[in-house]
């Protein structure tokens, strides 16, 4: 894996991380609020190299949090 890989994945995952602790600070009312983090989360995950099944757990995932 080259040096850039590795600095972006390390980018992703800090953006991941702030938007799990926003995620988690949002009410547990603001279902709107809420899937719009899950869905830049799946989008952010999305862009690494994965097997097809991994994004449509993570989402399953969140939206089972979520309520």
């Amino acid at each position: 894996m080259s040096t850039d890989a590795i600095v972006l994945l390390r980018q992703d995952h800090t953006e991941l991380k702030r938007l799990f602790r926003e995620f988690k600070e949002t009410g547990p009312d603001a279902h709107a609020a809420k899937g719009r983090l899950v869905d830049r989360m799946i989008a952010l995950r999305a862009k690494a190299p994965t097997s097809p099944a991994q994004p449509g757990a993570l989402k399953k995932a969140l939206h089972a949090v979520i309520g």
